[in-house]
């Protein structure tokens, strides 16, 4: 699992079945991603943050 702001990706470390993690995240776009299988990441969920 990833978060992806504004181009710049944060993996989220992994607990069994939970994942978490610290993000820094600044106005624009936010996305929340996994990869499933291969290279791609897939977008979940995405928001537009505004501060």
């Amino acid at each position: 699992m990833f978060v992806v702001n504004n181009d710049k990706m944060t993996a989220l470390h992994r607990q069994g079945n939970r994942f978490y993690g610290t993000v820094p995240v600044i106005s624009g776009d936010l996305k929340l991603a996994a990869r499933f299988s291969g290279q791609d990441l897939d977008i979940l969920v995405e928001y537009m943050v505004a501060m």
